[in-house]
């Protein structure tokens, strides 16, 4: 979005002499007025663009698994908030309000019960068979002033970390939505990213809820078998390539 205010402005033609004796007195005083007035509008144009999405993804229509399962939301998920400083503007995007209603929502649509708990490494739970752990990994977005376009773009990547009941790590899997909207849908200064951010969050729930159940762990558990731990010594796995957003 451009800044008009953060422009310099462009110096009147300059008056003849006598106009500008008469009108000295009376112009001064206005013109400080009015720079004092549009004083505001430039501090708020050139200060920080806050952005807090909401998750607004619908009911999802699908049939839960088979099994009880706890979710595990630590304080980074919870305070996420993604700053940059961009042509001049410092963007402030609070995801952790969405995220939590975004992990909770797709825990819910995905097990028979969902029971938050408090810490992995706390006293099994025999009853869960499996503990989500979701994580913000990446959130990037692209201004219309970033690429000649019209398009507020976004990538929004998230990893589900997947314990038994004991907390140990048995899988990890990582997701990414993608979401855009046009400069011009009369959604003010923050609103076309912020309606950008909302989308990427329904794509990246629709992938979720798409991939999870097909995950090796979750068949394994489907069967009646325990999960493996993942070996420390074994690397997680690398978040899929970026791609471009539409």
């Amino acid at each position: 979005m451009k800044h008009e205010f953060c422009e310099r402005a462009v110096p009147a033609p300059s008056a003849s002499k006598s106009s500008a004796k008469l009108c000295a007195p009376s112009f001064k005083p206005m013109r400080r007025w009015a720079l004092l007035s549009l004083l505001p509008l430039v501090l708020a144009g050139c200060g920080a663009s806050q952005v807090r999405p909401v998750d607004r993804s619908p009911t999802p229509l699908v049939d839960p698994l088979p099994m009880d399962a706890g979710l595990f939301l630590d304080s980074e998920l919870r305070q996420y908030v993604y700053k940059e400083k961009r042509w001049n503007i410092d963007w402030q995007v609070a995801l952790g309000e969405a995220g939590v209603t975004h992990a909770n929502r797709m825990a819910k649509a995905t097990f028979r019960t969902v029971r938050e708990v408090k810490a992995l490494n706390a006293p099994g739970e025999p009853a869960l068979a499996l503990v989500l752990a979701p994580r913000i990994e990446e959130f990037a977005f692209v201004t219309p002033r970033d690429a000649g376009g019209s398009l507020y773009q976004v990538t929004l990547r998230f990893r589900m970390n997947v314990h038994d009941s004991q907390g140990r790590l048995v899988d990890s899997l990582v997701y990414t939505g993608y979401g855009a909207t046009g400069s011009g849908s009369g959604l003010g200064s923050t609103g076309p990213l912020t309606a950008a951010t909302e989308l990427a969050l329904r794509d990246a729930g629709a992938k979720f809820l798409t991939e999870f159940p097909l995950q090796p762990v979750v068949q394994q558990v489907l069967r009646g078998e325990a999960p493996v731990p993942v070996p420390q010594s074994v690397p997680l796995p690398a978040p899929e390539s970026p791609k471009e957003s539409p």
